[in-house]
């Protein structure tokens, strides 16, 4: 049975101590009495080896980056209005390519991926380049439809410049003209000397829609029918057949576009044929009468005819 001194701590038979090192193990510097030395690599347990620590192997992101920064560089810089992004894309595959190019050269691989990806960077700029004028040139193209649009509605409805068949010169005459120094009734033709017709047939009441442009009308309108027969040996240019008319208070009208009216003259008219086209206007409300003014296009030698009449 173990003793138990008084003057000491308990002391197991035969003097050992279960608190010290395992028996085999020698007392050296490390880890404290009782311990060996330390080594540099974990000495394992007992039945298994050590094992050494392994290094990560290299790698070079910078290049895999600047491929894919070159590829959307040369898709995107060709696209109209993002061309400016292919730019950045490409400025960014240049620099990530050279980095990645560097990166090689100390030992790091995908050195072609980030030789490709500059490659590409640089056709980037190229095509951003492309892509600006691209833009451009849409720009330009589409300025020009939106302009020339304007300019033919500007010419129908008499907000812009018309062709005005110039007048001819005056010559003296002891009698009066019907057409040309007074006006004509409806219904009367005025003929040219080479045999062409202008027959304005009459002049009714016409309430333009909702619809109708330009939307800013009086409400109150007027259809005019026009006929012109060519009598003559050539054809004539009816398409700048575009009449003028004023109220009875003097003021230029506005033609007035409503569906099927008004129905404007096209094209050319042979000889021995006719053709007819239908006119509205915007006159203010309490119009009575009208006074008009047509020719029946070109060649420039036609001069506008009068007539003049109540609105019917």
């Amino acid at each position: 049975m173990p003793q138990i001194s008084a003057a000491g701590p308990f002391t197991p038979p035969g003097g050992a101590n279960p608190w010290g090192p395992p028996a085999g193990l020698g007392q050296g510097p490390g880890y404290g009495p009782g311990y060996g030395p330390g080594g540099p690599a974990h000495p394992g347990y007992a039945g298994y080896p050590g094992y050494p620590y392994a290094a990560p192997p290299p790698s070079n992101g910078l290049a895999v980056a600047a491929l894919i920064c070159g590829i959307f560089a040369v898709l995107v810089g060709l696209v109209p209005f993002l061309f400016w992004g292919g730019a950045l894309l490409a400025a960014a595959a240049i620099g990530l390519g050279i980095g990645g190019i560097v990166r090689a050269a100390a030992g790091n691989p995908r050195k072609t991926m980030a030789i490709v990806g500059t490659v590409l960077g640089v056709l980037g700029i190229g095509a951003s380049i492309g892509g600006y004028f691209l833009t451009h040139a849409l720009i330009e193209r589409v300025d020009k439809e939106v302009s020339r649009e304007f300019e033919d509605l500007d010419d129908l409805d008499g907000l812009g410049p018309t062709y005005a068949p110039p007048e001819p010169a005056p010559k003296p005459s002891p009698s009066d003209i019907p057409g040309k120094t007074s006006a004509l009734p409806w219904g009367k033709t005025f003929t040219y000397p080479d045999g062409v017709e202008v027959t304005v047939r009459d002049a009714v009441a016409f309430t333009p829609g909702k619809n109708s442009y330009p939307r800013e009308h009086s409400g109150h309108g007027v259809k005019v029918t026009v006929k012109i027969v060519n009598n003559s040996t050539a054809a004539i240019d009816v398409t700048t057949a575009l009449p003028h008319a004023r109220d009875d208070q003097g003021a230029e009208t506005e033609l007035v576009f409503d569906g099927t009216v008004p129905k404007l003259f096209k094209g050319s008219v042979l000889p021995g044929e006719s053709a007819t086209g239908i006119f509205s206007f915007t006159v203010p409300e309490g119009t009575k009468s009208l006074h008009f003014e047509m020719s029946p296009g070109l060649p420039t030698k036609y001069g506008p005819a009068i007539w003049s009449g109540p609105i019917g």
